[in-house]
């Protein structure tokens, strides 16, 4: 009876974890992109402002770097939707291979992407419009033939940036108006909110 008794309390130890791993990892899920990988907006919005209460404790200024393909809808059209999921996924795989560990990259909708610079170092003082500037050449210099073969259009970015305040909506807005400079341009350049003194010039492909 007494060892009846231990295995049914074994397995009853052992369903409950199998719970709270399953639970967990459903959590997990809700706040991942399915198609990227990447955090999605929920996972972001959840994310955020614990990061950035952090950098303004550090007396940094946080970053964020809204992204937008270019020409995703005629890819769309030329190509298939299968090979617009394809160039979601390799933009997402350009994003991590170029931000830094400590970015949070994010799957925002449909074909935007959000990056959020938080870390606090010093040397991140300036890195917004250097970590764009790297995405944006690394779309650019893609070989996009093995996924699209010969299309008219191949995809570029189109990228708006924006430092401080530490508050997201805030920062989303000023990176959004930059955004739509960079689309009323030309598209394929990075565009720095301009309210921020210390705001570089554009960068231009």
């Amino acid at each position: 009876m007494l060892q009846e008794g231990l295995g049914q309390a074994l397995e009853q130890r052992r369903v409950a974890v199998q719970a709270q791993r399953m639970a967990l990892a459903a959590r997990e899920a809700a706040l991942r992109d399915p198609l990227t990988g990447l955090t999605n907006r929920l996972g972001l919005e959840r994310r955020a402002p614990v990061l950035l209460e952090h950098t303004a404790a550090l007396g940094r200024i946080p970053w964020l770097v809204l992204i937008d393909v270019d020409w995703f809808k005629d890819v769309n059209d030329m190509a298939g939707h299968t090979a617009g999921d394809v160039v979601l996924q390799e933009v997402a795989h350009l994003l991590r291979r170029e931000c830094r560990a400590d970015d949070l990259i994010c799957r925002w909708a449909g074909d935007e992407f959000v990056v959020l610079l938080v870390d606090g170092s010093e040397e991140s003082r300036d890195a917004g419009p250097v970590v764009a500037e790297r995405i944006r050449a690394a779309v650019h210099s893609h070989d996009w033939r093995l996924v699209l073969g010969q299309i008219t259009k191949e995809p570029t970015v189109s990228i708006g940036v924006a430092a401080g305040p530490a508050n997201l909506e805030h920062l989303f807005a000023a990176a959004d108006i930059a955004l739509y400079r960079a689309k009323r341009a030309g598209r394929n350049r990075v565009e720095i909110d301009r309210s921020r003194p210390a705001a570089e010039s554009p960068t231009t492909g």
